[in-house]
């Protein structure tokens, strides 16, 4: 039987995940989220992956930018514009944690020969650090915040890192143990994130509908 290459492995699952998703929707699940909710489902809570963000201008959902006054109408159809769009910057984030989670430690199996080596010494040969492996994993898998911060950190590898290592320590040891960031690394990541969000945002020229 021939070894899947990762590509291969992370193509199949996001396949899966489309598949998933397009039969949620020939179930009509967002229609039935919407009457149970109250709120508008719009399509793009489905993946959006490389796909731009569309939204259209919405002055009258806030006071302080509306455009004279605003009848109860025009603000429910502003706020409802909002919700929908708030649920569109979701789904993007939604999608960023599962490529997150699709690539979560490769190097591991992209060179498992290195890790193997490690797990033959139990990792507690005191040179392991500065390894070739060890400096490899830690500079290339995004949520080893201790070791190396990106400059493009974001709160997509913050949260990446508090899945690894809860879930590491409760399967390993039944517990987790203390962790901590820097301050600065987390202002680093929620700017940085402001900026990955913005970046997939176009607004429409025309004002609310």
């Amino acid at each position: 039987m021939t070894e899947k290459t990762l590509e291969q492995v992370l193509a199949e699952q996001k396949a899966d995940f489309d598949r998933a998703v397009d039969k949620l929707t020939r179930e009509g699940f967002w229609e039935k989220a919407k009457e149970a909710w109250g709120i508008p489902i719009h399509e793009s809570y489905r993946p959006v992956f490389s796909k731009k963000i569309q939204i259209q201008k919405s002055p009258n959902a806030d006071t302080r930018t509306a455009k004279g006054e605003v009848s109860k109408d025009e603000l429910l159809r502003s706020t409802e514009m909002h919700i929908s769009d708030v649920q569109k910057g979701l789904a993007f984030f939604a999608d960023k944690l599962i490529e997150a989670g699709s690539a979560h430690d490769n190097t591991k199996i992209s060179d498992l020969d290195g890790f193997y080596k490690l797990a033959q010494a139990s990792f507690k040969d005191d040179d392991f650090r500065a390894g070739g492996w060890f400096k490899k994993h830690v500079s290339e898998e995004r949520h080893h915040l201790t070791d190396h911060v990106p400059d493009d950190v974001t709160l997509i590898d913050v949260l990446e890192r508090i899945s690894d290592i809860t879930m590491a320590g409760l399967a390993r040891s039944g517990d987790v143990y203390a962790d901590e960031l820097d301050p600065e690394i987390l202002q680093k990541a929620y700017q940085n994130t402001l900026k990955l969000l913005k970046q997939q945002v176009e607004v429409a020229d025309k004002d609310d509908v």
